[in-house]
């Protein structure tokens, strides 16, 4: 494989390109976490994000595969090219960079790959994650809402769509992703997604994600709205970009 051909290099976005906001503030109970564009580094971060946009709509052996310009090509045709759709989209990719790059779950499948139609939304929750701990799954179950201008009224409908289910994954959710690495052999990862839905859980094996990306400060949206239930620990993110509807369509554009 060439070398235009392999993956770019990619900056870590939530160290190289966002910085922690030091004024983050409590949500009753709930930490507030935003992140925050550092000036100067938005060159270098768009050159992440197509890689991302890649890997998330085509996925990693697709490049191994084909090559990284070819994947790329590929990746395009299944890539939303309405703005609200793209907008939803990309907080999606940044929420589930999130979860890779700074908590200790991990992703089973990358949800964009499994699309039917590039503007209709994804069905079933934004984010989806595991990790296994003393032999009882843990579960991440997120929302993401991305806007250019975030208010509590947004954040609470990600809330609300966390809180059905009684806080769970829905039953899609758990057979889509089971039955996805059934089919594609990853037997041992489709047996711990279907063992999540049949050992003893409790509520406190579950925690929620609460994700905003926004051109505003989204710290008051977040800290705005009520807490978790009492048994689901609820982790709440934002991150802030100049130019939030500018960015969404560079990122989609240089792909």
């Amino acid at each position: 494989m060439s070398r235009s051909d392999q993956l770019p290099r990619e900056v870590d976005l939530y160290d190289d390109w966002l910085r922690p906001v030091a004024s983050s503030v409590p949500s009753k109970g709930t930490a507030v976490e935003v992140f925050k564009e550092d000036v100067g580094t938005r060159s270098d971060a768009l050159s992440t994000l197509r890689a991302a946009l890649v890997r998330h709509y085509k996925g990693l052996d697709a490049v191994a595969r084909l090559g990284f310009e070819e994947a790329a090509k590929q990746a395009r045709v299944k890539m939303p090219t309405v703005k609200q759709t793209r907008s939803g989209e990309l907080g999606e990719i940044l929420a589930a960079e999130y979860v890779a790059q700074k908590t200790d779950y991990f992703l089973p499948i990358t949800k964009l790959q499994r699309r039917d139609s590039r503007d209709q939304p994804l069905r079933g929750a934004d984010i989806f994650a595991l990790r296994r701990e003393n032999r009882l799954p843990r579960v991440l179950k997120g929302e993401s809402k991305s806007r250019a201008k975030m208010a509590p009224a947004v954040v609470q409908k990600a809330v609300d769509g966390l809180n059905a289910n009684a806080g769970r994954p829905s039953p899609f959710d758990w057979s889509f992703i089971a039955d996805y690495l059934w089919a594609i052999k990853e037997d041992d990862l489709a047996r711990f997604v279907e063992d999540c839905q049949t050992s003893s859980t409790t509520d406190g094996h579950f925690e929620h994600l609460v994700f905003a990306f926004a051109g505003n400060n989204p710290g008051p949206a977040l800290a705005s709205i009520g807490g978790a239930p009492a048994t689901i620990r609820r982790r709440c993110v934002g991150v802030e970009v100049d130019g939030h509807q500018g960015l969404v369509e560079q990122a989609y554009n240089i792909v």
